[in-house]
């Protein structure tokens, strides 16, 4: 076992509660086939697998929102929100007005929310946030003179809640009526330890944000009857540059012997997790995607189908949802190993963006998401190469042109 990983082992148990299993020992329960892969993504984040955890799959805007206004209104000492997008939709107000009146009554409400994405939304929205008692932050990548503009492009993906350091939200549903009753999607519900390792992530961005820092939080107790759960976020500032998630992907793709399951609403890989998902349909394992007929940018569209040829002459089988919308972020292998969290399988959230994905090492979960994807292939149609084919010049010149430019942006 390796210097960093003993030092981070030790860091876990030194913040364990004495009544709590150490989170380290988790190691112990996963499958010695993923456990290179633990230890290699908690070297990447410093976030060990946790026993204990219990975990709703959230698959309706409308249920997630009405838990998280439950869970609001229950807070006691601390809510911390961190989203891509929050608009100032209907629902978006209810949800502020609640957290502006948990605020009032001497609650500490945090909101980071992503600058460039919410531009749109009126100003006076989050001023009366403000106003009402909830510190609010912008996100802004950490910048020396110099870096701005290479760091312009560092995007705030997360999609977190934390409430009492007790529950936790993370997933692909943003706060915005989109994803409450328009789109598909897929979020967790969490609780036990890894709810720590999320306020960690969190109280980690705000002190870049604003230079304040939040004191540790031990961990939650754990028993060893929840499942196994490890969060793994990427951080596209940090030195040297980790990549942990497509690594992560990449070795999951190596390793799967039976098949490899997909979902994400864009689709443009970079060359390492593309070469892997070749790679394993080549070898015969049973490779298959879910990805939208029409994507909610319009662009993406071109630069999914970009793609098609290479996957499909390789084996992958590539399915286009033909229903509504789906936005969900999720992978599942060999009934063992899955993952639900922020990042689409695209270079901007491999590279650039700031993700959080939750890996499960449970049959249970795994067997449940193979399920959830096979059944939706009822709603799909498969692409195939005699689809390519009838596929104009114009299009397949579209599809190149608007890949190479999704690539730079």
């Amino acid at each position: 076992m390796s210097t960093l990983l003993s030092l981070i082992l030790i860091t876990a148990e030194l913040l364990a509660p004495p009544d709590s299993l150490c989170p380290s020992e988790a190691f112990g329960s996963i499958s010695p086939k993923y456990r290179p892969l633990a230890e290699r993504m908690a070297c990447a984040w410093y976030e060990v697998p946790t026993f204990g955890n219990t975990c709703q799959i959230l698959y309706d805007g409308m249920r997630k929102y009405e838990l998280l206004m439950e869970d609001v209104r229950s807070a006691r000492e601390s809510v911390s929100l961190e989203y891509y997008r929050f608009t100032d939709d209907s629902l978006c107000v209810v949800l502020r007005d609640s957290l502006m009146a948990r605020a009032q009554d001497s609650v500490s409400v945090r909101l980071i929310y992503d600058n460039l994405i919410n531009a749109g939304v009126p100003r006076r929205f989050f001023r009366e946030m403000r106003k009402g008692g909830i510190e609010v932050r912008k996100f802004t990548p950490p910048q020396r003179p110099g870096r701005a503009l290479r760091l312009l492009d560092r995007r705030d993906h997360r999609k977190l809640a934390i409430i009492d350091n007790r529950v936790g939200y993370t997933g692909g549903m943003n706060l915005s009526d989109d994803y409450f009753y328009r789109w598909k999607d897929t979020h967790l519900r969490l609780q036990g330890p890894v709810v720590t390792a999320l306020g960690g992530l969190f109280d980690a961005d705000w002190e870049d944000v604003c230079g304040e820092e939040t004191p540790a939080s031990s961990w939650a107790p754990a028993d060893s009857s929840g499942t196994v759960l490890q969060l793994v976020a990427s951080r596209p500032v940090s030195r040297p540059r980790s990549l942990p998630l497509m690594d992560s992907y990449v070795y999951a793709l190596d390793s799967t012997s039976r098949y490899f399951y997909a979902k994400s609403p864009y689709f443009c890989p970079p060359k390492p997790v593309l070469k892997a998902l070749c790679g394993a349909a080549g070898r015969g394992t049973d490779v298959r995607l879910i990805l939208p007929l029409n994507a909610d940018v319009r662009l993406m569209n071109a630069a999914n189908r970009s793609y098609f040829r290479r996957c499909i002459r390789s084996g992958v089988r590539i399915y286009l949802n033909t229903g509504i919308f789906d936005h969900s972020k999720l992978f599942v292998t060999d009934d063992y190993f899955s993952s639900i969290g922020t990042c689409n399988l695209d270079h901007r959230s491999f590279r650039l963006n700031f993700e959080d994905n939750v890996y499960f090492y449970d049959t249970d979960t795994a067997v449940r998401l193979k399920d959830s994807f096979l059944r939706q292939l009822d709603e799909c149609d498969e692409v195939t190469s005699e689809t390519i084919r009838k596929w104009s010049a114009l299009r397949k010149m579209e599809n190149g042109m608007v890949r190479i430019l999704v690539r730079e942006l």
